[in-house]
């Protein structure tokens, strides 16, 4: 069995800050080739149940693209 390490970003709506560090260290696992080893994922602390199809914050996409993630 092999063990993996779980990391969870957690924000309040998650559209900005914890979707965003996910992909950058989704990123940096992949780039060292050590993504295998890793469960990776972000969570909103404050959640409704018409908030679960939300998408990544406008903004931050436009972030992502400029920045090549």
């Amino acid at each position: 069995m092999t063990s993996f390490l779980r990391v969870l970003f957690v924000c309040s709506d998650d559209i900005c800050l914890a979707p965003m560090a996910t992909q950058i260290l989704l990123n940096m696992v992949r780039k060292k080739k050590i993504n295998s080893r890793f469960f990776i994922s972000s969570a909103g602390a404050m959640l409704t149940e018409n908030d679960f199809d939300k998408e990544m914050h406008e903004k931050s996409k436009k972030m992502f693209k400029k920045c090549k993630y």
